[in-house]
């Protein structure tokens, strides 16, 4: 850096700390990954100062012609990547994404059906400590205790029973592929939007190693800074074929001034992913982890994984 070490040295000695804090010490943080440093140069870049409320071609600040054009972008680029039909860069973190999806189709007070938080789900996903739930009412599905995979007859029988406006799929600490097909099926059956969050594994996603959920969702929520690999910052799409009043429901009501130097990371990391090597990078994640899971088995723990392609792995202790 040219300027900080002069301006203001106590902050350039706590990066450089930072630094050599990720350099010699091996993280295995799932809500973290370490980005390339031209997606830092971006964060870091002129489009830091901007403000750009609203969306392209209907700001609320003027000089937003450059502004629009990186937003649309990487709009295009996302709604390509996964094939969707619509796509929205503008959540500055996974709670606010899921937000966004929640209001565009629900009222405050109604019913939204979620994966339990102390069995693999989100906290964003209607647990107490999270404002989600202070806004709408949740009821929460679990595992089967004996397979240790969500237990889809129970997910049928609560929204049966509950009549849930929203069913939502997707976890921060499940090692199994979730069947969205039939997620989706028990969604319809009660007139539910069906909602994906598969934050912890878009990038196996975009690079083709697991199925995912664009077929079957009405809304689906990705974060860019996992294993995308790109800077902080999270995106939902549409995919295409959705019910329509999803589509024009979708984008989020409330005005915010997302700042450019954020978005330009997201399109950069999701322009990345149709290169090779992305795509082989994708392909390695699984790869390590599972050289990461001999040392355990070897050690006599019992892992709950039994070869699905996921980047998650859980060892009682």
């Amino acid at each position: 850096m040219r300027y900080l070490p002069n301006d203001d040295p106590e902050v350039d000695q706590l990066i450089r700390h930072e630094e050599l804090r990720i350099e010699n010490t091996l993280d295995l943080i799932a809500a973290e990954n370490h980005a390339p440093r031209s997606v830092l140069e971006a964060q870091g870049s002129i489009f830091s100062t901007k403000a750009a409320e609203g969306y392209p071609g209907s700001r609320f600040h003027a000089g937003c012609i450059w502004a629009d054009e990186l937003e649309s972008l990487a709009i295009a680029r996302a709604k390509r990547l996964f094939g969707a039909e619509h796509a929205n860069l503008q959540p500055h973190s996974g709670v606010s994404a899921n937000l966004a999806v929640y209001f565009s189709v629900l009222k405050v007070g109604d019913k939204i059906l979620t994966m339990k938080l102390s069995h693999g789900g989100h906290l964003s996903h209607g647990d107490p400590s999270s404002i989600t739930s202070k806004c709408f009412h949740f009821k929460h599905y679990g595992l089967n205790l004996e397979t240790e995979r969500i237990d889809y007859d129970e997910v049928g029988e609560l929204a049966q029973s509950f009549q849930p406006r929203m069913i939502v799929a997707g976890a921060s600490s499940y090692p199994r592929l979730i069947d969205y097909e039939k997620m989706a099926e028990i969604a319809r059956s009660v007139s539910a939007c069906f909602m994906v969050d598969m934050a912890h594994i878009a990038g196996l996603v975009a690079a083709g190693v697991i199925p995912g959920p664009v077929p079957h969702a009405d809304f689906v929520t990705f974060t860019t800074y996992k294993t995308l690999n790109g800077g902080t910052g999270r995106g939902d799409i549409v995919p295409a074929g959705a019910r329509p009043e999803n589509q024009q429901n979708h984008f989020p009501r409330e005005p915010r001034a997302p700042p450019p130097s954020i978005c330009w990371p997201q399109r950069r990391c999701v322009s990345n992913w149709p290169w090779n090597r992305n795509l082989k990078s994708g392909k390695k994640i699984h790869w390590k982890m599972r050289l990461l899971l001999q040392p355990a088995l070897k050690k006599g723990g019992i892992v709950s994984y039994q070869g699905e392609q996921t980047t998650t792995w859980c060892w009682s202790i």
